[in-house]
């Protein structure tokens, strides 16, 4: 089979043509002589060798079956072609600094991953994390956005879930090999499990759903160690010395890499919902880029539509 040789280009120049319906129009168009417009694409159909067009006397044509083939399969691909091209220079035009305020769980797990990518794509801005725990103000704390685990009291900021995770408890295997998996609930507190605050308010109220009965059971306990961070609780996990309560989301990866196990299964053990927090006025034109980068999971239907 002998191999097709053609300059790609003329395949476009012929799309052209046809969109603009005369070789006239298109001369005047891409400023070029009507006589190399039509010896390039009799160049294209001996390259093909194929007819796609037929030409008259007064200069008009019209397209013959192969060009209306022809032409419907490379349409798409030049439209596609344009609107890269497009979207690619509107996205170099796009600088400036986003101040965003982000759980650390949050961050490591659903941002990091992609953040040398949006760079890749967004060179010229500049994003700015960090978070304080408590309850998020925009205005007072600078913020042009924020995920918040709890919706704030303030009316100055519109408000989205984004996600909500079930927890479940969870150990290394080193830990059940030294101290065993907890059998059921009424042995649970004889174990290392690490409780939980918020707002510097220590929860000693364990709430316990069982998952197919949907029963509720709660448990008073009394934890020897308390964090205020998904991310310590992993790390305290990962040490082997503690059972921890964490979103089913959040530790995905370590319990698919055997790193942790879930206990308890048929049991959750509350959840966390993550809000997405933005101004009520006037917005940073690159908020919708970060939204509809890092936040975006269903691509038919954009976050930014209700918020």
């Amino acid at each position: 089979m002998g191999i097709l040789i053609m300059n790609y280009d003329d395949i476009f120049l012929f799309v052209q043509l046809i969109d603009r319906g005369s070789f006239i129009k298109l001369s005047l168009h891409l400023n070029i002589g009507q006589s190399t417009i039509s010896r390039r694409i009799r160049s294209l159909e001996e390259s093909l060798g194929k007819p796609l067009l037929r030409r008259n006397t007064r200069g008009l044509f019209e397209m013959t079956t192969e060009g209306i083939e022809f032409y419907n399969k490379f349409k798409f691909l030049s439209d596609d072609i344009y609107q890269y091209l497009s979207d690619f220079k509107q996205v170099q035009q796009f600088a400036g600094t986003l101040r965003i305020s982000i759980p650390r769980a949050f961050f490591s797990v659903l941002i990091v991953p992609m953040l040398s990518q949006f760079h890749d794509l967004y060179p010229q801005v500049q994003l700015i994390f960090s978070y304080d725990g408590g309850e998020v103000d925009l205005i007072k704390n600078n913020l042009d956005l924020a995920i918040a685990v709890s919706p704030p009291n303030t009316q100055n900021c519109k408000q989205r879930l984004l996600m909500k995770s079930s927890h479940y408890l969870y150990a290394s295997p080193e830990y059940i090999k030294q101290y065993g998996a907890p059998a059921d609930l009424s042995t649970l507190t004889n174990h290392r499990l690490v409780g939980s605050s918020f707002n510097h308010q220590v929860n000693n109220n364990l709430t316990v759903m069982n998952n197919l009965t949907g029963e509720v059971t709660h448990i008073v306990y009394s934890p020897k160690l308390i964090t205020n961070n998904a991310m310590f609780n992993l790390d305290l996990a990962l040490n082997n010395g503690y059972i921890i309560s964490a979103p089913e989301d959040l530790v995905k990866n370590e319990v698919d890499l055997g790193k942790l196990v879930k206990l308890l299964p048929e049991h959750s053990f509350g959840e966390t919902r993550f809000y997405l927090l933005r101004h009520t006025g006037l917005r940073n034109h690159l908020e919708d880029i970060f939204i509809n980068f890092f936040l975006l999971k269903d691509k038919t239907k954009k976050l930014t539509q209700n918020i």
